[in-house]
């Protein structure tokens, strides 16, 4: 079971409101308003199963169409900041395979519409703000396990551990 100020807020087995039942939880993230987000599977379909939940209501699930590609797989890591803004990772299938994706929603409450993708796994990433790409994105390094694997902060700055590879310029 979920709980949130010592109230339960979601267990296994018991209904979404979906239509489905919760089954399993993975990450986890509240801000000081209270207001929280958690990921994990229902016991639906395994093409719709893998969710991401605001305060205890579904708001993206696996299939839904985030830009380019339909939400795939499972969430990595999420975050919620006290500007009630998200940030998410999660693949992407954008009919060439799957594509680990970080994605920022700028209101939380309202992911459908509010969420864009950052940043995704074969990206070039210009660090030194000269226009030149300095890295190729290998991977995000977020744990859900480990502390937070993936942050928000209220000025809008992400924290994440990405590798890359060095590209000569």
């Amino acid at each position: 079971r979920l709980a949130v100020n010592d109230v339960i807020v979601a267990g296994e087995g018991l209904a979404t409101g979906q239509g489905d039942n919760w089954d399993n939880f993975d990450a986890m993230s509240v801000n000081n308003a209270g207001n929280y987000v958690f990921s994990g599977d229902t016991d639906g379909g395994s093409d719709v199963d893998e969710f991401i939940a605001y305060n205890g209501a579904i708001a993206l699930r696996e299939g839904d169409v985030i830009g380019s590609g339909a939400l795939d797989g499972s969430v990595d890591a999420l975050s919620i900041n006290n500007n009630n803004e998200a940030v998410f990772i999660w693949d992407i299938d954008d009919a060439g395979g799957d594509i680990e994706t970080l994605f920022y929603a700028s209101d939380a409450s309202n992911m459908v519409a509010s969420t864009v993708a950052l940043l995704s796994v074969g990206d070039l990433f210009d660090a030194d703000g000269d226009n030149v790409a300095d890295w190729i994105i290998d991977d995000f390094n977020a744990s859900a396990g480990i502390g937070p694997g993936l942050d928000l902060a209220e000025d809008g700055l992400v924290y994440v551990e990405v590798a890359g590879t060095k590209r000569l310029k």
